[in-house]
């Protein structure tokens, strides 16, 4: 740019040159080195000038690239505005939208929670009741507590005849009495002794462990007041009934722990009962302010009367409609009618409770399968009492089966996957 400047400059010094010689010819008393000076004088006044245009062009030039840098700059930064006001506007568009739409989405919301909720607290309610229903009539149990009947046969032995067989054997032998009575009259009455009471259903006692106690003791009177009867004979006769006291003590030990970790079971039941009974009333309260709750009400009979699905919803419509104006809803009003409140904790009550009914049926079943592990283990340590094995081997797979149709009535009853839909049909907004 400077160069050709400069070119430009030079043709122009030469052509005003020139235009200066032709308008002023020089006079004869003018020296042509005067004429020259002059010339030259012109040229380098010219040459400064251009020095002067060419800098100021190069600081114009200067100038341009650095705005054309701060306009790049000053371009992305509006770029990133517009970006981020495109988004707010957006936003805002959203949010006006969903102001003007939500009103009547968030009343319908609020009912669809206290609806869904009343289903999910009354699937809750079954569920402890099926849960009481499961164990007071388990087939499994049943079968389970007949093994500690002392005329139970199902393991190869009886415990009644086997009693009087070591009886015979150890005391009895060839006599015709033991002290003063007859020995026959002996043996029935201890018959009686062992028979009694007959176990049929489960129960956390073992019948036979006090029969055979009771029978010790009698034969240990026997002994006293018979001097025929010695000391060692006595002795023998308890040793041999220790490893009957062993499979029933056993037996014992398993219905033991089993009935204890039930019962815990049981007391949280209940008192997950009794949370799930606060929830439903503080509900009820909010959209019935006027219900009046007994004490001596179950759970079923509060939900039946304030708490039914169908009567609910019609109470809700009812709320709803006293907010109509002229045929039109007025949303706001609604919205503000603390009838139809639904706190937010209320769904994470609802979880709760959720989570510890299934924690609580998950247990149930998990002790029912420890406790099947031990009867288990207790049958199969009883076969070298048993006359016939392979009947202890029957008797396990019976039970397992058992307890498999056993759980799987206990699931299905209790339903807790109804439960869990039935939660997850409460809105969580």
């Amino acid at each position: 740019m400077s160069k050709l400047l400069f070119s430009k400059g030079l043709l122009l010094i030469l052509a005003l040159s020139f235009s200066s010689l032709a308008i002023a010819q020089p006079t004869p008393t003018n020296s042509l080195a005067d004429s020259v000076s002059m010339m030259y004088l012109n040229y380098f006044k010219l040459m400064e000038t251009n020095k002067v245009l060419g800098d100021s062009l190069g600081n114009m030039n200067q100038s341009l690239l650095n705005i054309n840098s701060n306009w790049s700059d000053v371009d992305k930064k509006l770029s990133r505005i517009t970006d981020d006001l495109s988004t707010s506007l957006t936003q805002v568009n959203r949010i006006t939208k969903n102001d003007l739409l939500t009103k009547e989405a968030r009343l319908n919301t609020k009912k669809n929670k206290i609806l869904a909720t009343s289903t999910f607290i009354r699937s809750a309610n079954n569920s402890f009741d099926a849960i009481d229903a499961a164990l007071a009539q388990s087939d499994y149990l049943s079968d389970v507590g007949s093994l500690s009947s002392p005329t139970n046969t199902d393991l190869g032995f009886s415990l009644s005849d086997e009693v009087v067989k070591v009886l015979q054997d150890k005391i009895i032998k060839s006599r015709s009495k033991v002290g003063a009575t007859r020995a026959r009259k002996v043996i029935k009455f201890v018959q009686e002794v062992v028979k009694h009471p007959v176990v049929t259903s489960f129960t956390n006692s073992v019948p036979a462990l006090s029969s055979i106690n009771s029978v010790i003791g009698l034969v240990s009177n026997l002994a006293i007041n018979d001097k025929k009867v010695s000391v060692d004979e006595y002795m023998e006769f308890n040793k041999a009934m220790q490893k009957y006291i062993a499979h029933y003590e056993a037996l014992g030990s398993a219905n033991s722990e089993f009935s204890s970790k039930i019962n815990k079971l049981r007391t949280q039941t209940e008192g997950l009962r009794a949370i799930v009974r606060n929830f439903t009333e503080e509900r009820i309260k909010t959209t019935v302010p006027d219900a009046k709750f007994d004490k001596k009400m179950a759970l079923h009979e509060i939900i039946s009367q304030y708490y039914d699905r169908r009567d609910l919803e019609k109470r809700l419509n009812n709320i709803k409609n006293e907010h109509q104006k002229s045929g039109r809803l007025n949303l706001q009003s609604a919205l503000n009618d603390k009838r139809l409140d639904f706190p937010f904790y209320a769904v994470n009550q609802a979880q709760f409770i959720q989570q510890e009914l299934e924690s609580i049926t998950n247990e149930y079943i998990a002790t029912y399968q420890y406790y099947h592990k031990d009867i288990t283990k207790v049958l199969n340590n009883s076969k070298m009492l048993s006359k016939e094995p392979a009947k202890i081997d029957t008797k396990i797979n019976l039970l397992e089966k058992k307890l498999v149709l056993s759980v799987e009535a206990f699931k299905r009853n209790v339903k807790i996957r109804e439960v869990s839909k039935n939660l997850q049909r409460i809105p969580n907004l």
